[in-house]
């Protein structure tokens, strides 16, 4: 899902690791994601090519660990993948 603002990422990052901590196991891990992702995809009614969408890996954690680090980014839109 493309942000338009570093702190729009942030922001999400919090919100939906606080949401999976407050929600006495009710949230899980895939469900995390979803709501970072296709859910929100289909709340704002935006159509996700699948086959289009980049794919980020992580060193250290999650997507939702503070901890975690972007160590790589593979773009097939942008037919680029970008190391840090």
């Amino acid at each position: 899902m493309g942000m338009l603002a570093v702190q729009c990422c942030s922001r999400l990052l919090i919100s939906n690791t606080q949401a999976v901590l407050e929600s006495n196991g009710r949230i899980n891990r895939q469900k995390a994601y979803a709501l970072a992702s296709t859910d929100l995809e289909k709340l704002l009614g935006i159509r996700m090519n699948e086959e289009m969408a980049d794919l980020v890996a992580y060193d250290g954690g999650s997507a939702f660990e503070l901890s975690s680090k972007v160590v790589a980014v593979i773009s097939p839109e942008r037919a680029a993948v970008d190391l840090f």
